[in-house]
Formats: structure tokens, C-alpha cells, sequence
């Protein structure tokens, strides 16, 4: 059942897509009464997708990539880096991966290269990204999550109180939270609970997603 849940890949390709045709400063424009062309796009067509951490997520994004005539290739080692025009992360995060995405991670990355964030906010050092963005070396980010919880008491980092000044592009967590996916996940969960007993091992989006709608059913 969860192969069927994409709503967390489609996501990934939306911010993508906004990121790479610079769709926030568009409607914002638009909104204002401005209707004019002003800065270039790129398309998705041809360019080189790399995809770090290779779970389900990042295997639905590598398909929707595909039919978008993307190359795509999971990277194994950060030397790799340097060779994709947009990098998209799909890491757990454990210990290992807290602030990975750090100054000797993004010097590796190709020069201009936009970086995607679907996983988790904490896997990424959002300082780094944005002296990166500052330099240019760093075209763009677009991510889901953040680094600092927004429950935290100080949730806003430089790169959130500047996210009006460099290309990036904040999303307030919603790769899974859609109508369809919310109830398919919460079928898959009490399916779970009904086989084995316990939820406590799924993913906390699973289950903080689910458990409003499992209530309803118990």
C-alpha cells in the first residue's frame, strides 16, 4: 500500500518545477498588477537529477523525472555531486545525517545547481545555504521542511528571515498531506496495527498523519 502514497513525490516535482521557472516571484508579480516577463526559466527536460538517498520516495520522483525527460542517477558518493544540475534529498534522519548537508557537501555540488528538501529539515545546515545562495554557487532551494521546528523558541534561522532576498522556497510540510494520501496512509497504519499490534516502528508522518482519522474508527 505505501507504493501507492505519492503524494510526497509529486510534491518534490512541484517545488522543482516552481524553483527552476521562478514561480513564487511570477505570482507575487502578477498578484501586484504586474504582467511582465522580466527574468528566464529553465526547463526540467535534459538536465541531470541527482537523488540522494534512494528509498520509495526518491525512486517515485526518479519515475516522474523520467516522463519529465530527466536524467537520473541515485549518488553514492559525494564526488558525484558535482556532475547533477538539481540535487534532491531523501534521507532518514538519524546521527548521521543531522547537518549533512553542510559547506563541504554544497562546494561539491555543481556551480548554479538548485538543491531540493523533502526529507527532513535537519539533515540540511540552512546557514550554509544560504551563504551559498548569497555567492551564486548555489542557484536556488525549495524545501518542505525546515530546520528549526516552528514549535521551537526561536524558529526563524537567516535563511527563513531572508527568504525574501535569495531564491528559495519554503513549503510548510505538506508532501503528504492531501485528501487521498491522508486516508491511504491512515488504511495503511490500521492495517498495521491490526496485523501486528503496533504502529510505534512507522515513520512519525505516518502516524501523526493517521491517528486523527484511526480515532474516528476505534
Amino acid at each position: 500500500l505505501r507504493n501507492k502514497i505519492w503524494s510526497t513525490a509529486e510534491n518534490t516535482m512541484g517545488l522543482m518545477i516552481a524553483l527552476v521557472r521562478n514561480y513564487p516571484e511570477e505570482f507575487s508579480k502578477c498578484q501586484n498588477g504586474i504582467f511582465k516577463r522580466e527574468k528566464k526559466g529553465n526547463t526540467l527536460r535534459g538536465k541531470t537529477l541527482g537523488l540522494v538517498g534512494y528509498g520509495r520516495v526518491a525512486q517515485q520522483v526518479q519515475s516522474l523525472a523520467i516522463a519529465f525527460g530527466m536524467k537520473t542517477e541515485a549518488v553514492e558518493h559525494l564526488e558525484k555531486l558535482l556532475t547533477f544540475d538539481i540535487v534532491s534529498l531523501h534521507l532518514y534522519l538519524n546521527p548521521s545525517t543531522y547537518g549533512y548537508v553542510n559547506n563541504e557537501f554544497l562546494e561539491k555540488m555543481k556551480r548554479g545547481a538548485y538543491l531540493i528538501n523533502t526529507a527532513r529539515g535537519a539533515i540540511v545546515n540552512e546557514q550554509h545555504i544560504l551563504e551559498k545562495l548569497e555567492s551564486g554557487h548555489l542557484a536556488g532551494y525549495a524545501a518542505d521542511v525546515r530546520e528549526a521546528s516552528l514549535q521551537t523558541k526561536n524558529p526563524h534561522s537567516a535563511l527563513w528571515e531572508k527568504r525574501n532576498e535569495v531564491n528559495v522556497i519554503f513549503a510548510s510540510h505538506i508532501g503528504g498531506y492531501t485528501q487521498e494520501d491522508t486516508i491511504r496512509t491512515a488504511d495503511y497504519v490500521f492495517q498495521k496495527f491490526l496485523k501486528e499490534g503496533s504502529i510505534l516502528s512507522e515513520a512519525h508522518h505516518d502516524t501523526a498523519t493517521a491517528v486523527p482519522y484511526l480515532r474516528g474508527w476505534w
